[in-house]
């Protein structure tokens, strides 16, 4: 009696150990085959690093003329801004991370006069505020015209500036005006001539038969004259230069642009895109002809 169970003991215990040598062995190969997973993905994941494919990047034509830059408040800028304001324009019209001031506060002294832009000299508009406009970008890549339009100037009045703005196009004389009325030729400059009339100086662009005069109250009560001027880009080899037409005879209008170079006149509308709104303020009675400035 005692033998046999004894003999089955001996018989459990045998089958214990089998089962226990089976288990190692499975547990061995399991451990092996999960070393070779996991050294194998090791090793794909280090190929991957090792070996980076470069995101696509999308290509971004950023306009040169306008790095962003803090808000600007200085005295000159501030004044200027309360006029736009008086205008009650919608503000989708202006692109203001865009602003500038190159009053002798902003724009130094020592700083130059004269710029390039598309190849061509532009006068830089000293003593003016300037408020960026919305340009539609579609249009701004197509020509690349950041870098290869020239930069010149337009004067006109607020009525003419709305219009231009909010229909997206220049206007010729004799096209209607969003008040109904139509764009007539300022007195002092040639009658029958239906052109876009720009110049590189900002001086000429100014004169009173560009540029309207305007009255404005500040919030302070002192009464100031105003004048507004489109600062443009536009599209080389689309207008003809040509000496002044006011007037002047030798009398030099802008020191830096001859009398013989000074407008441009295009029919082509489209070829000029407005960027930025200009502002000069002079307190009333105190404002000299602009022309004088130059001297």
């Amino acid at each position: 009696m005692l033998t046999t169970i004894e003999d089955k003991i001996n018989s459990i215990t045998a089958a214990v150990e089998r089962l226990e040598v089976l288990q190692t062995q499975q547990t061995s190969k399991f451990e092996k085959l999960t070393t070779k997973i996991v050294e194998g993905t090791q090793q794909s994941f280090t190929t991957i690093q090792a070996k980076p494919k470069p995101f696509p990047r999308k290509k971004t034509l950023l306009p040169t003329y306008l790095p962003p830059i803090k808000a600007i408040e200085c005295p000159t800028f501030k004044l200027c801004r309360e006029f736009v304001l008086s205008l009650k324009w919608p503000k989708s019209l202006f692109a203001t991370q865009h602003d500038r001031c190159y009053c002798s506060i902003c724009y130094l002294s020592n700083q130059p006069d004269v710029l390039i832009a598309g190849s061509a000299n532009y006068v830089v508009p000293r003593e003016w505020a300037a408020f960026g406009l919305s340009v539609d970008p579609t249009l701004a890549d197509c020509h690349d015209i950041w870098r290869t339009w020239i930069v010149t100037y337009h004067g006109t009045s607020t009525l003419a500036t709305e219009s231009i703005l909010k229909q997206r196009q220049f206007l010729i004389p004799g096209d209607t005006l969003i008040d109904g009325t139509r764009l007539a030729v300022r007195p002092g400059h040639i009658p029958g001539m239906e052109y876009v009339y720009t110049s590189p100086s900002i001086q000429y662009a100014s004169l009173d038969m560009y540029s309207v005069r305007y009255n404005f109250r500040a919030s302070s009560g002192q009464q100031y004259q105003a004048k507004i001027v489109l600062q443009c880009r536009q599209k080389p080899g689309t207008f003809k230069i040509q000496r002044e037409t006011i007037g002047q005879g030798t009398r030099r209008i802008c020191k830096f642009i001859s009398n013989e170079q000074i407008e441009y006149l295009t029919n082509y509308r489209s070829s000029v895109v407005p960027y930025r709104l200009l502002v000069f303020l002079r307190p009333m009675g105190v404002l000299p002809d602009l022309i004088r400035r130059t001297d």
